[in-house]
């Protein structure tokens, strides 16, 4: 009985490499999209704690993390833009 050694793996070629790139970056950007939405959600529950705030402590808490899910919007547009410039699309 011989035995034989397992093939040797297939080279990734350029190409596939670059349409691997292509297809991480294409989930980068939909990763980022979603999470633009997760923080309007996210404003808008806190936005509704500020109005059933029964305490100023509480009301000034959650207009905090109302200007948090804010800034975090900006930033992921920010990237997003530059990602979307980068790639060529609008």
């Amino acid at each position: 009985m011989t035995l034989r050694s397992a093939p040797s793996p297939v080279p990734v070629t350029a190409t596939a490499r670059a349409t691997d790139d292509m297809e991480e970056e294409l989930d980068v950007i939909k990763l980022m999209e979603e999470a633009i939405e997760d923080e309007r959600r996210a404003q808008e529950k806190y936005r509704q704690g500020v109005d059933a705030a029964e305490d100023p402590e509480t009301r000034t808490m959650f207009e905090q993390l109302v200007q948090m899910e804010i800034s975090h919007e900006r930033l992921l547009r920010e990237r997003l833009a530059t990602l979307k410039l980068i790639r060529g699309q609008q």
